[in-house]
């Protein structure tokens, strides 16, 4: 494999996503196109769609380096990204993160966040803006 295909698999799995048919899912690619880059090495347009989704710099994903200097916490306009790497988590919440991926079952997964939504909302914590699954318009 090709070792910026390895740094792009890396980064993904920092995100919970795994092989090439889910990295292929998440970057809106083709899983061939991914296969290529298996082969042949990331393409730029990848490197920074990858960058976009993790925070890990495109040119770390193409070309290597010092791991320490991979991870962008905000890009060059200053904004924070969208994503966020398991790292910049506290304990508590990459544990919740850890315990979640590990339920295989994806409705389980489902009822247990809209519980937790219910409680937090109950306590006065974060509410959800906008009609969810189970709301009508």
């Amino acid at each position: 494999m090709h070792p910026s295909a390895e740094r792009l698999y890396l980064a993904a799995k920092s995100f919970g996503v795994e092989g090439q048919s889910a990295v292929a899912r998440w970057l809106n690619e083709a899983p061939q196109t991914i296969n290529n880059w298996e082969k042949r090495g990331v393409s730029k347009r990848g490197a920074l769609e990858a960058q976009k989704k993790t925070g890990y710099s495109a040119a770390w994903i193409l070309e290597g380096g010092d791991e320490a200097l991979a991870f962008r916490r905000k890009p060059a306009n200053g904004k924070a990204r969208a994503g966020t790497p398991l790292e910049s988590l506290s304990p508590y919440e990459q544990q919740f993160i850890a315990h979640l991926r590990a339920i295989p079952d994806e409705d389980e997964k489902r009822h247990l966040l809209e519980e937790l939504a219910s409680r937090a909302a109950r306590s006065g914590g974060p509410r959800r803006k906008g009609p969810g699954p189970n709301r009508s318009r």
